[in-house]
């Protein structure tokens, strides 16, 4: 019995996803701080272009729902991973906080 290696499936043209979920290595203090700050920033441009996306489908501007549609659950996946990156962060700072010393 011969298995055949599964083949790479390309991307739909225009989606891209290039939220980075490793922040850098260094020895900087402010390391996990400039990435979540980058990231943030990152998803503020994924919502303001699947706003944009969504504003010009319903001006009639384009008829391209498929690529409006992945643009819009992109941002809303983006938000969704931001948000419980955040929500373990203060999870962490709170049992730091709850320590005895």
């Amino acid at each position: 019995m011969s298995m055949e290696a599964i083949s790479f499936i390309k991307p739909t043209e225009g989606v891209e996803f290039n939220l980075q979920l490793n922040p850098p290595v260094s020895n900087g203090a402010g390391n996990f701080a400039s990435w979540f700050d980058n990231q943030m920033g990152e998803l503020n441009n994924q919502i303001n272009t699947s706003e944009m996306d969504l504003r010009k489908l319903a001006t009639g501007e384009t008829n391209n729902i498929h690529h409006v549609m992945m643009s819009l659950e992109k941002a809303k996946l983006s938000f969704q991973l931001m948000l419980q990156v955040r929500n373990k962060a203060l999870e962490a700072y709170q049992d730091v906080m709850r320590m005895q010393i």
